[in-house]
């Protein structure tokens, strides 16, 4: 890179940079700006938000796959009582084409070398979006979804399929599944009221929070996350972290697996001691298992049905029995 491009590049960060700082200091005092910062092939640019933003609906027919690739757009897909439609609000550049019928396909347009920083209102209503409404939530569709900082959110509907964001939040509520695989990297996860076959997530630093989920099998992977999973019933699971916490409350786990490094594990399972066998293992941490505490080792066969595998390093080991 040529000396005077580096300059002007440093310029540009360092302009950038002091805006959002200028931008904080203003929002501290009450205010609520609307407006984006840019900078595109060497130059700095500026514009309102709100006053660039294209509102449109278009009209859809039913479908058995949608594909959906939509960088820094907001996206929810949700049942619609009444029809089957697309309804957008986003800036001029960002206008998604949409193509196909019974393969549905979303695309928003990518950039070249333009990095965005916005300043919008807290008042969410005002962000860029998609939304897909769904009139047959029933029907199973194969979903293929894809965003960079865009959150996505599903709620109500049926599907199979991949679902995955690099900094954006997940959330997905209220539907069945068959076979899904879940993947952010800094955005956390929320699944409530789910009913699926597989479940598999894999995750680097965001948090990952599993409430009233009914799953054969469950996979996770994480590096600095932290897990949850309250009042569930999952067949299988098995946890492979690094320094991540996991912990389970009111929930009905029967084969439980899980490996991780400086991560405190802390299970309330629904059940009886009789029904688990177990395998506990940590470095350092201590090991509560049934009321009774254990240093370093502890493993006992029951006969039961159930089985508890934990691995940890500097992390304790806590697991509980309610029936």
């Amino acid at each position: 890179m040529k000396t005077k491009t580096k300059v002007w590049l440093t310029i540009a960060v360092l302009f950038i940079f002091g805006g959002l700082a200028l931008a904080g200091i203003g929002i501290a005092f009450g205010a609520t700006p609307n407006f984006t910062y840019f900078y595109s092939n060497g130059h700095i640019n500026f514009k309102k938000g709100s006053e660039d933003l294209v509102y449109n609906t278009v009209e859809i027919d039913d479908f058995s796959r949608l594909t959906v690739s939509s960088n820094t757009i907001d996206v929810r897909i949700v049942e619609n009582a009444d029809k089957n439609c697309i309804i957008y609000n986003v800036p001029e550049d960002s206008v998604p084409t949409v193509t196909g019928t019974d393969s549905l396909k979303i695309e928003v347009p990518v950039k070249d070398n333009v990095f965005f920083f916005n300043f919008g209102d807290v008042n969410m209503d005002e962000d860029p979006y998609i939304i897909v409404n769904i009139h047959n939530g029933n029907k199973v569709r194969d979903f293929d979804i894809n965003s960079s900082t865009g959150d996505i959110s599903i709620e109500n509907t049926s599907f199979n399929g991949s679902i995955k964001a690099s900094t954006g939040d997940i959330r997905i509520s209220s539907v069945t599944t068959g076979d899904i695989k879940i993947e952010t990297s800094t955005g956390d996860i929320h699944l409530s009221d789910i009913d699926s076959a597989q479940v598999k997530v894999q995750t680097s630093t965001g948090e990952s929070h599993f409430n009233d989920l009914t799953a054969d099998g469950m996979t996770i992977k994480t590096s600095n996350g932290d897990v949850s999973i309250t009042d569930s019933d999952i067949d299988t699971i098995k946890l492979d972290g690094s320094t991540s916490d996991f912990k389970v409350a009111g929930s009905a786990l029967r084969d439980i697996n899980v490996k991780v490094s400086t991560g405190d594990c802390k299970l309330d399972l629904t059940g009886d001691i009789s029904d688990y066998s177990c395998s506990l293992s940590s470095s350092t941490g201590d090991i509560h298992y049934g009321g009774k505490e254990f240093e370093k080792r502890y493993s006992a066969e029951n006969g039961g049905n159930g089985s508890v595998v934990i691995t940890t390093s500097t992390g304790e080991i806590k697991v509980n029995f309610n029936k």
